[in-house]
């Protein structure tokens, strides 16, 4: 029987005309109009709603919304030793930017990025919550690497940190992890390096692993990528079938 899913971030300006507006709250917050505690309490109140509407919607797996997420890679980026975070660049080709991060030294992990984030959905979840991470090659190839000079390596020690996440989100209750490879679609002569590292990443885990592609075709990547372990391939067949 097929599963249904989401995937990327939900907007964070609601459709519904009542209740809090998250983009309002930011906005306040920036303004030192408004505390911390009072953001927290839009995030949490936004992440509810998200939830409520795709178990009302009758999607299987669901996800947070993944509402705290200004990007793909900044919320875990920050987390991780060596990185610091750095100027506004375009993702990809399109009008969403992110903040680059900037390499400077050996990567290594600081923080859990999504467990708490993971542990609060669920909570106030009814059904499954997937938890979401970049993948290790798309994370290497959005950074600015000035301590490496070489994707090889970065892109395995970024895996190596991955790895430690997943297994926290496991622990936590997490029966799906999905690992987004955007880059791969644009880089698919860095495949078996892909392969590599998303089996490091997925090192020792049993949950269900979920292996996803947008924003480019996927055709220069078969039947290479079914190489990997993962149970669950997505592909984008609306950007570039």
């Amino acid at each position: 029987m097929l599963k249904t899913t989401v995937v990327g971030n939900y907007p964070k300006i609601s459709s519904e005309k009542t209740g809090p507006n998250l983009r309002n709250a930011l906005n306040l917050k920036d303004q030192g109009k408004i505390r911390a505690e009072n953001l927290e309490e839009v995030y949490q109140e936004t992440i509810k709603r998200v939830i409520r509407e795709q178990e009302e919607a009758g999607i299987d797996i669901i996800t947070d919304g993944q509402i705290r997420w200004d990007d793909l890679v900044t919320p875990v980026a920050r987390n991780i030793q060596g990185i610091e975070i750095g100027g506004l660049i375009r993702f990809f080709d399109n009008n969403v930017y992110y903040r680059r991060p900037i390499i400077n030294s050996q990567v290594s992990f600081k923080n859990l990025a999504t467990v708490e984030q993971f542990k609060f959905a669920q909570a106030n979840a009814k059904k499954p919550v997937k938890a979401v991470l970049p993948g290790p090659f798309t994370l290497a190839k959005l950074c600015s690497d000035q301590y490496y000079n070489n994707i090889d390596k970065l892109t395995l020690g970024l895996a190596e940190i991955l790895n430690q996440e997943a297994k926290e989100l496991e622990k936590a209750g997490a029966k799906f992890i999905q690992l987004d490879e955007p880059s791969l679609c644009y880089n698919p002569d860095k495949v078996d390096l892909a392969i590599k590292a998303i089996e490091k990443a997925f090192e020792n885990i049993s949950v269900k692993k979920i292996l996803f592609f947008y924003f480019g075709n996927v055709k220069s990547l078969f039947p290479r990528i079914l190489d990997t372990s993962v149970d669950v391939i997505g592909v984008d067949v609306v950007s570039k079938p």
